[in-house]
């Protein structure tokens, strides 16, 4: 079982919005990092075009809803 899972996001584009300057990142695939520290990546795509130099930036993924609840440990909650 992973310890970490990191999106591996690429920088696609800038665009301005309320006049700031923001990035519009592109997601290709995963980093995981093991109990052990070993790091292993899944790429499910890679991006083309000359913006891409064959550089990837690694985000901490966002928590999902389901990622916060308990563990459902059998106990009806009343």
């Amino acid at each position: 079982m992973s310890k970490q899972m990191l999106d591996i996001k690429f920088a696609a584009r800038e665009y301005e919005s309320e006049g700031k300057t923001k990035t519009a990142w592109t997601t290709h695939g995963t980093l995981f990092v093991n109990e052990a520290g070993k790091i292993s990546i899944k790429l499910d795509s890679l991006p083309v075009g000359e913006r891409f130099k064959g550089w990837f930036q690694v985000f901490e993924q966002p928590i999902k809803d389901h990622q916060s609840l308990p563990k459902d440990d059998g106990e009806i909650p009343f």
